[in-house]
């Protein structure tokens, strides 16, 4: 998660956002504000054993899950400058990270998918994963039918 200060200061340097104001909301979002009804009932959140934060930062807005819910007012170069060190401060990171992602990148999705999107979700993860494998054996398989190197 340290990895990911530099880059993400650089993308809110390049949006002249390092002093503007974020505000986190961490009051704990009901299921159904969160999820919605999804298909399934073994959700943790839906269990009561996480909570969902939500950063809006311009009008864009970041989740995050968390065992620690806690607000936040202040600005992104406070976010960066946390110790990260609790799960409090990595939830406020991530929800922040994910709402600056939004508003650098409008289509981006940062904030978690509702009712039937967790399924159709996992759908495309496992077919990209399935995808990936398939490529990986196949550039496993050219390595080793040309020891030299492919090219």
């Amino acid at each position: 998660m340290y990895e990911l200060r530099t880059p993400v200061t650089e993308i809110a340097a390049t949006h002249d956002s390092l002093n503007k104001s974020i505000v986190i909301e961490s009051s704990v979002l009901t299921s159904a504000e969160a999820i919605g009804n999804p298909d399934r009932p073994d959700f943790p959140l839906l269990k009561g054993k996480e909570a969902l934060i939500q950063a809006d930062f311009m009008d864009r807005k970041g989740q995050a899950y968390t065992d620690a819910p806690s607000g936040f007012r202040g600005n992104f170069r406070e976010i960066i400058d946390m110790d990260l060190a609790s799960h409090r401060e990595k939830a406020l990171f991530i929800a922040t990270l994910n709402a600056v992602a939004r508003y650098t990148y409008p289509d981006l999705k940062t904030i978690h998918c509702r009712d039937g999107g967790p399924r159709r979700c996992a759908k495309k993860i496992a077919a990209y994963m399935q995808g990936s494998r398939s490529a990986i054996r196949g550039a496993r398989r050219d390595a080793a039918r040309h020891p030299g190197g492919i090219g």
